[in-house]
Order: structure tokens, then C-alpha cells, then sequence
């Protein structure tokens, strides 16, 4: 048990403020109490004193400690006590308390709080204990109110001063009633280690109506009467808090508080190398002097290299940057002309740069191109054709030309892709268009390719002008190799003219030749067919081609007769 001059001796006034303690509140248990109270035991190291806001007090009420708030006037106590005695090696203040003695019978007061602050400046007791302290203390506001920078947080505990037991709200205390308040072990320390930091309490009355109340101050001929601090002492000390302190500095923390530095050992960290993130034991715990604190120190964080996943599929990306120490934050689906669907093609952090292990990547997901369908375009004009692939986001590709009997010059035969199909935005669609009916060459109107029409043909071999020229069959402005091909292709074959659309066997008339090319085409759907004669692109030979055929079934050309 710590012992010191001032504790209290086994005589009479001791004895009474004994059955004061008693009343109050209880003892901690296994803690050694330590008593200062300003005139007992020899202990003359108390000081309080009232602030007031006029710097005025009732003579009649000499020796006393006033709380009081009527909405205009303020009182509030300030008290220290001083010379404290310091520890003995491997001991720790684990509480203390600070009681005061009610003064002036039977005055009624409104129930209210008493806040206890540490007070941050230091201060003197005037000569009369209840006015205001005077020029050689500025204080910030009367009475140390907020906002100001007299007092600290605080530090002691509410007591209610109010109803009690069904009591009305107004009330009245009996002379010599004790109140103890709970105050902050760590704070009462510091005055015991750091005695030039002790500046003492500031009580205030919180109530926001005419609330008055009196204490015994230091001066009450009664020493008993007085403030009286509480110390409770335990064996041990208590290990400080070291995490987030600079390595250095935990060490000086930990030395000063009587105990030793233990394993130290580091690991990579979000926090900045150099500093602690964890000890053993912890902040608080109460331990034997000499006791070995345990550190850990950060290396600060880990870096790793971000992995190259662009083009990868989506779940082995997920399980590289995993792998690598990354977090997969925010996954984007998006369109891309280029990259597969499911396929990364974006990542927010640079593939080989070096970053923070457990670092959030962004990525983006492809969900392959846009797709768009192939309208029809078979049967129409090539500017009609061209207008509809580009409102489907599409373009016209090659474009080839042939003759057909069937299908107007400039009108479109067949595409590719087909009408229907899917492709990705913005491709190319083939065409065929049609050169119109093909006319076999016969340049005397003779109605039969044969010697007459080559001799003019070479008559106009590999001329260019087109204003001369009446055997250039292609087109191309001159009489030349292609044109002669054609003249071959069609030698001493007869002409039809105005061949019937339903002639499909090529005799010039519709007869049972056609209608048996009919019915072996009957029902498929192939862009070769040939009795495919109804105009509707489709490649299918049905009714609605039968129906064309029946209405020109006997009808003729206009054929040569030799």
C-alpha cells in the first residue's frame, strides 16, 4: 500500500472526513486512496476562487464557492490543488474524485447540471475570494463561457442537481451535503508528472434559467468543509499508446512509462513506413514495470506490377488481377468493333506500372460489335438501294453488273450479305445490278447474228468514237476484243424481241417448255432459278409464278423466220 505524509492520520477531523467519503460514494476496490484537502494533515496546497461577470458578492456570505446563472450575471469557481505528491515507481493513478460540501441552508435553486473543464490558463486566488481576478488576468469571456479558450473538454462527471426521489423541481439541499464528481484519472497524472501544466477545474452551472448554488471554499473555518481530491493509486503501470507514433517516438513512450521495448517487427502497411501499427500489449492494459511492449512497425505499402489483361476474357482477367494483388473495382459493358465480347479491351491502371497492393482496376468489358440486319434491296434502283443499307448503318460494297431479261437497267439482281441476315455495323453489302435485257448482236436488223454484222464489226475494229462507232457492245467508248466475244457468243443465233417474261426456256414464246422448267424448280428457293418469274426476289417458284406463266401461256416474241 503506497503511504505518504499526507494521508490521513486516526484522529477526530479525520474521522470526519472519513464518514464523509463514506456517504458520498465508495472506495475503488484494490486501489490505495490518496487525500489533499487544503488544511487537513499539514496539506496547504488548495486554491479556489469565484469569476464572476460584475465583480461584486454578498458580504454575508463569506468563505464560499458560488455557481450561479440568471440569464445575465454568471458565476463560476475555479479549483486547484497543487504539490501533489508524486508516484512511487510502478504505481498509476486509476481514479479520482472531487467533492465538494453544499453550503447555505434551506436555499431553493432549479435542478441543473455542474460541467466540470480543465482549465488551460493559469490563475491566482484574489485577495477577496469572490471578486472578479482583475486586469492581471485577461480572460477571454467572463466567467469562461464559450466560445473561449479558457477551458478544455470535459474532464469531470455531470452530476445532476435535481429532483430526487419525486421531489418537486424546486428543491432545497440541506447544509454540509456532499457531491462527488468522477474526474479524469489521465488528467489528475499529468498533474502529478507534469506539475507546470496544472492549472485546476473550472466548474460552471449549465442551466438556462436563474439557477444559484454554494460550495465551501479553502477559507470556510471548517477545514473539513473544503474541496477535497481523491486519489485512487494501483500498483503497475499502464502501457501507452504507441500505435501510429513514429518509431522513435514509441520507443521514448514506452521507456518513459517504465517498461521495455520488446520484439520489434515490420510488414508492408497503408500506413507510411516508420510508423506503428500494432503493439502487445495494448494501449490501457495495466501491466509490471519492466514489462516488454511488442511493436509492429509498417514498411508502407507493398507495391506489386499491374498485369497485362487487355483482350483477355473477362473471368481470367478477374483471376490475374486477383492473383496480383489488385482489386477488380468498377466492370463497364460496352460495344466494340474490335474485341470479342466478353474481352477486356480497357483497364484503368497502366500494365507494368507499379502500384499499392490492394488497389482498385477498373475495367471494361467488350460486348462485341453492334449488329445490325440487312434489309432487302434486291429489286431496287442503286440510289434507292444505297439509301436503305445507309439508314441500317451499312455501306454498299462491290458492285458487279449483268445482263438480265428480266429486271430493269440499273436495278438491283442479287446482294450479299442476303436480306435478313445479321452483320456488324457499318459492313459492306455487295450488289449485282442488272444491265437490262442482253441484245445479241445484230447491227443490220436482220434479226440473226451472222457474216453482215462481223464484217461491220471489223470494219469499226479499234475505233473510239463514239460518235462513229455502231458495233461497241460493252460500252466501254471502242470496238475491241470484248465486243467480238459477244458477236461469238451469239453467231447465228436467231433475235427475240419483246420477249415475254414468262419464257424462260429461251424459245421466244411460253409454251411446255417453260412449264416444265417450271415444275422441276416447283416449290425450292434458290436465287438460280429461272421460273422464279413473279418479281418478288425470293428465289421461290410457287403459285404466284404459275399464275405469271398461265396469264402468257401462248404468247410469242417477235422471232426471225428464216
Amino acid at each position: 500500500m503506497i503511504l505518504r505524509e499526507r494521508l490521513m492520520k486516526k484522529y477526530a477531523g479525520i474521522m470526519m472526513v472519513s464518514l464523509m467519503l463514506t456517504a458520498v460514494g465508495s472506495m475503488q476496490a484494490g486501489a490505495d486512496e490518496v487525500y489533499y484537502q487544503h488544511g487537513m494533515d499539514g496539506y496547504t496546497g488548495g486554491e479556489d476562487a469565484t469569476i464572476t461577470s460584475s465583480g461584486t458578492w454578498p458580504i454575508q456570505y463569506p468563505h464560499r464557492l458560488r455557481l450561479r446563472y440568471d440569464g445575465q450575471e454568471r458565476y463560476n469557481t475555479l479549483i486547484r490543488f497543487e504539490d501533489l505528491a508524486e508516484l512511487e515507481e510502478g504505481s498509476y493513478v486509476s481514479g479520482a474524485t472531487l467533492t465538494l460540501t453544499y453550503q447555505h441552508e434551506n436555499v431553493a435553486w432549479k435542478a441543473a447540471t455542474v460541467d466540470i473543464h480543465q482549465c488551460l490558463r493559469s490563475w491566482s486566488d484574489p485577495d477577496w475570494i469572490y471578486a472578479d481576478p482583475g486586469s492581471s488576468i485577461e480572460w477571454g469571456h467572463f466567467g469562461a463561457q464559450d466560445p473561449c479558450t479558457d477551458r478544455g473538454e470535459l474532464v469531470g462527471t455531470d452530476t445532476y442537481m435535481g429532483p430526487r426521489k419525486g421531489y418537486p423541481t424546486w428543491i432545497q439541499y440541506t447544509d454540509g451535503s456532499k457531491f462527488e464528481f468522477t474526474l479524469d484519472a489521465s488528467m489528475v497524472q499529468s498533474w502529478i508528472e507534469q506539475p507546470n501544466t496544472n492549472y485546476g477545474l473550472i466548474l460552471i452551472m449549465n442551466y438556462d434559467a436563474a439557477t444559484d448554488v454554494t460550495f465551501s471554499s479553502n477559507e470556510d473555518a471548517d477545514p473539513c468543509t473544503a474541496p477535497l481530491l481523491t486519489i485512487y493509486v494501483e500498483s503497475g503501470v499502464v502501457v501507452p499508446d504507441v500505435v501510429g507514433m513514429e518509431e522513435i517516438a514509441a520507443v521514448v513512450a514506452i521507456t518513459r512509462a517504465d517498461l521495455q521495448i520488446g520484439i520489434i517487427t515490420s510488414e508492408p502497411s497503408s500506413v507510411p513506413a516508420g510508423y506503428v501499427i500494432r503493439q502487445d500489449p495494448e494501449a490501457g492494459a495495466i501491466v509490471d514495470v519492466d514489462t516488454e511492449v511488442d511493436m509492429v512497425i509498417s514498411e508502407g505499402p507493398q507495391l506489386v506490377t499491374v498485369p497485362d489483361v487487355m483482350d483477355w476474357w473477362y473471368d481470367d482477367a478477374v483471376a490475374e488481377i486477383t492473383y496480383s494483388g489488385l482489386v477488380v473495382g468498377a466492370v463497364e459493358y460496352e460495344h466494340h468493333s474490335e474485341i470479342d465480347p466478353n474481352h477486356v479491351f480497357f483497364q484503368s491502371l497502366v500494365a507494368g506500372s507499379e502500384v499499392e497492393i490492394g488497389s482498385v482496376i477498373d475495367l471494361k468489358i467488350s460486348l462485341g460489335p453492334v449488329m445490325v440486319v440487312v434489309p432487302p434491296v434486291v429489286g431496287e434502283s442503286h440510289d434507292d438501294a444505297n439509301s436503305l443499307l445507309f439508314d441500317a448503318q451499312l455501306t454498299v460494297g462491290e458492285v458487279e453488273y449483268q445482263y438480265d431479261d428480266l429486271i430493269s437497267v440499273g436495278y438491283v439482281i442479287s446482294q450479299d450479305p442476303n436480306a435478313g441476315d445479321e452483320v456488324t455495323v457499318w459492313s459492306e453489302v455487295n450488289l449485282v445490278e442488272s444491265l437490262g435485257e442482253q441484245s445479241l448482236p445484230d447491227f443490220n436488223g436482220d434479226y440473226i447474228t451472222n457474216l453482215i454484222d462481223f464484217n461491220q464489226l471489223a470494219s469499226e475494229w479499234m475505233s473510239c468514237d463514239p460518235c462513229v462507232v455502231t458495233t461497241d457492245m460493252t460500252a466501254d467508248g471502242c470496238v475491241q476484243v470484248d465486243d467480238l466475244v459477244l458477236l461469238a457468243e451469239g453467231w447465228l443465233q436467231y433475235h427475240c424481241k419483246n420477249r415475254p417474261e414468262a419464257d424462260v426456256s429461251g424459245n421466244c414464246c411460253v409454251d411446255m417448255e417453260d412449264l416444265a422448267i417450271l415444275l422441276s424448280e416447283w416449290l425450292t428457293c434458290d436465287e438460280e432459278n429461272i421460273a422464279n418469274i413473279d418479281g418478288d426476289g425470293e428465289g421461290c417458284v410457287n403459285l404466284p409464278d404459275l399464275s405469271v406463266l398461265s396469264s402468257q401461256w401462248g404468247l410469242c416474241g417477235e422471232a426471225y423466220e428464216p
